[in-house]
């Protein structure tokens, strides 16, 4: 009997000491590997202009394949496509809904068929921020400029909305809440880290982001984080041509596991709420400008495929 309560205690304190110890938490991707992963965004966005309440609702949905192409120090660059994309837009006055994979006679659907597949760049580094997305805009645009049957006001709406929706700024915000999440130095279970993260997309903010180790198995790390949305240098921006500027703060929250041996994303849950303002600043087309209370709500998921 004695024998076995050593037995057990020793477990208890190897246990102890293997959950104190300090382990690598890094973004190790293996060179020519392909890694892939389905993601879903939702964002409302509530407008109250003049007393009058507008809603609109966002929804995509993007299957994307990732093949490490070169590494460099602590810089990685992956060929990305997007596999199969999904939009629908709910506004007061209707929707729009298009899908890549549907043929369809639409300019929405039309214009993703043909962004399906092609390739764009992407740098990151072993923390997971994106640096760089190249080529991802001008392809996105040339689906859409390059059908000439359209009128080039149809075509030019298009293009905008569709910026908004799968473009660089908003891919690189779709991704970075759960890529962008590594410590700089090994840490153990519960440990907290702080990372400076800023998005543009859907609206351009800073986030400080508190992040901590959940949990451990011999396969994947759960990760969970805060953060606190504010205002960055960058909250000057356009609407229909008209500059605007924005006021706003609010919180994210993201859960998460990732691959123990390389950090690839395995499952992701990200939500986050803004509110404040957006004033469109005095201009030849609103004269004197207006202040536009607004909330912005945006859920994502995300699956490796």
């Amino acid at each position: 009997m004695k024998y076995l309560c050593t037995c057990i205690l020793l477990s208890i304190i190897s246990l102890q000491q293997s959950i104190a110890q300090k382990i690598p938490v890094t973004l190790t991707l293996a060179l020519q590997k392909v890694y892939r992963f389905k993601a879903s965004s939702k964002t409302t966005t509530v407008q109250y202009i003049n007393g009058n309440k507008l809603e609109n609702e966002l929804s995509t949905v993007a299957t994307i394949t990732f093949a490490v192409v070169a590494k460099q120090d602590s810089m990685y660059t992956l060929a990305a496509k997007y596999d199969s994309l999904y939009l629908k837009i709910d506004l007061p006055v209707g929707f729009i809904e298009a899908s890549s994979t549907i043929i369809a006679n639409d300019i929405y659907s039309r214009a993703l068929a043909k962004l399906k597949g092609k390739q764009f760049l992407i740098r990151l580094n072993t923390q997971g921020h994106i640096l760089k997305v190249n080529g991802l805009n001008d392809s996105l645009t040339n689906a859409v400029l390059n059908l000439h049957e359209i009128p080039a006001d149809q075509r030019e709406q298009a293009s905008k909305q569709l910026l908004q929706s799968f473009g660089a700024d908003s891919f690189k915000s779709m991704v970075e809440p759960y890529t962008y999440i590594f410590p700089l130095l090994p840490v153990a279970l519960n440990n907290t880290w702080v990372i400076n993260q800023s998005y543009g997309a859907p609206v351009p903010v800073n986030a400080r982001s508190l992040y901590r180790l959940k949990a451990i198995t011999p396969k994947e790390f759960a990760i969970e984080g805060t953060s606190l949305l504010t205002d960055n240098d960058e909250s000057k921006s356009e609407l229909n041509d008209m500059p605007i500027l924005y006021t706003l703060g609010g919180a994210m929250s993201v859960n998460l596991k990732i691959d123990r041996a390389g950090g690839w994303i395995k499952q992701a849950n990200v939500t986050s709420s803004i509110k404040g303002n957006m004033r469109i600043i005095d201009n030849a087309n609103l004269p004197g400008g207006i202040l536009i209370p607004v909330s912005i709500t945006r859920d994502i998921s995300v699956n490796a495929q």
